[in-house]
């Protein structure tokens, strides 16, 4: 049971990452993508092309209430802060299990998470 949700779970971190720049909702300019709308899972996502890229100090929170639902967050996607060079700190909830490769990647002025 548990590497079925594994695959699940990968499989959906994989298909939103093939829909580049896209994202489901944004709350206090931190845009995520929902993982599962049946157990209420989400993860952080890029900034949308066009967009201003992720600043300054970001606290990410452990849940996210969208459209009448208490997401859980649990991924940051790959590459989502990557190349934000003004993004100086960043923290994570406990909730968040897995991050993508390169997601700080050039973040020249990050000096904590």
């Amino acid at each position: 049971m548990k590497s079925t949700k594994q695959l699940l779970i990968t499989m959906a971190v994989l298909l939103c990452s093939l829909t580049a720049n896209a994202y489901d909702f944004e709350i206090d300019g931190i845009y995520y993508n929902i993982i599962s709308a049946t157990d209420f899972t989400a993860e952080v996502c890029e900034v949308p092309y066009g967009g201003e890229d992720y600043t300054g100090d970001i606290v990410i929170p452990s849940t996210v209430i969208y459209d009448d639902g208490e997401y859980s967050v649990i991924f940051i996607e790959h590459s989502a802060f990557s190349s934000c060079t003004s993004l100086t700190s960043i923290e994570i909830p406990n909730s968040v299990v897995e991050i993508g490769y390169s997601a700080f990647a050039n973040c020249t002025s990050l000096t904590s998470v």
